[in-house]
């Protein structure tokens, strides 16, 4: 997988944790609304605040008009009645004649009866509420409010489960998405130190750590057996980089950490003892010229020093 794919993906994961994290915070509690059955009622009004209520509810609220002049001229301006005269005078109420005995008679039979029959009603009312067809029908109310309760409770019961079994859910994808993030960011870390290896394998490499990376001005034989010596070095250095663990543990990582260090140093003892051999092999190469050669160098530098011995006397 190529290093700008993994950094999308490296993108698209954190958006997603981030989110699951932020709604994980906001669902921290269930709702109140949902598990709160016992709410308090509202006290109803007494009889003489509702008719106060309804009094001032029927009252008109005309608007009060400030007058603009002056209260001198206002009161000139006022128009004055008087209701003394004939024309404000209410007319009285015509008495009625008294009816016949007749019209007596029917009055006070119908008033009787009415009054009548509001005591058969109250008595049996008063028997209906003392027999058992009203006690059953007491105690069926009873159950019925009983049953509604123990409905209310079992909503606000399911849906305390659904919000639990949701909440576990977007734990379980949180712990899924930051387990492939951490696989990401090691996969992204081994292909960002395998490319920076592999461009250096046209330089060479210091024995001294850390390693430093140069190029000669003029390349030679020993120069470039020191590139193919920085070559070897570099390719083990990244099958071992393909094997190490390069997540990031905050806490509790002591196991990871020992893993890695160990594996870098097992990296580092196995280098070394191929840039030993790649030395000894360049050894051998030296002491295998011919002594002539050396012999004549060794006269060559003899009759140097006499020269110069020669020049300064």
């Amino acid at each position: 997988m190529s290093e700008s794919r993994l950094r999308q993906e490296i993108r698209k994961l954190v958006t997603e944790q981030r989110q699951l994290n932020r709604r994980l915070q906001q669902q921290r509690r269930p709702p109140g609304e949902l598990f709160s059955l016992d709410k308090p009622e509202a006290s109803a009004p007494s009889l003489p605040q509702k008719r106060e209520l309804d009094a001032s509810s029927e009252l008109p609220q005309l608007p009060v008009q400030t007058p603009l002049g002056n209260s001198a001229e206002v009161a000139a301006d006022r128009v004055t009645y008087s209701f003394e005269g004939e024309e404000f005078q209410v007319e009285k109420r015509p008495k009625l004649e008294a009816p016949d005995e007749k019209t007596a008679t029917r009055n006070r039979r119908m008033f009787g009866a009415l009054a009548g029959h509001l005591q058969r009603a109250k008595r049996q009312l008063l028997m209906e509420q003392s027999t058992d067809l009203a006690h059953k029908q007491k105690q069926q109310e009873e159950r019925v409010a009983q049953k509604l309760a123990m409905s209310q409770k079992n909503i606000a019961k399911i849906a305390r489960l659904e919000w639990e079994e949701r909440r576990q859910q977007e734990q379980l994808r949180l712990e899924e998405v930051s387990t492939e993030l951490s696989n990401k960011e090691n996969e992204l870390m081994r292909l960002h130190l395998a490319k920076h290896y592999k461009n250096m394998e046209v330089f060479i490499g210091t024995e001294a750590q850390p390693t430093l990376f140069w190029a000669p001005a003029k390349w030679d034989d020993a120069t470039r057996r020191l590139q193919e010596q920085t070559k070897l070095w570099i390719r083990t250095k990244i099958e071992h980089i393909e094997e190490t663990d390069y997540t990031y543990r905050p806490q509790g990582s002591a196991a990871g950490r020992e893993d890695r260090e160990s594996s870098e140093v097992k990296a580092e003892g196995e280098t070394m003892a191929a840039g030993e051999d790649e030395r000894a092999m360049c050894t051998e190469l030296d002491t295998s010229e011919p002594r002539a050669t050396k012999k004549g160098l060794s006269a060559d530098s003899d009759d140097a020093s006499d020269k110069v011995s020669e020049t300064k006397s």
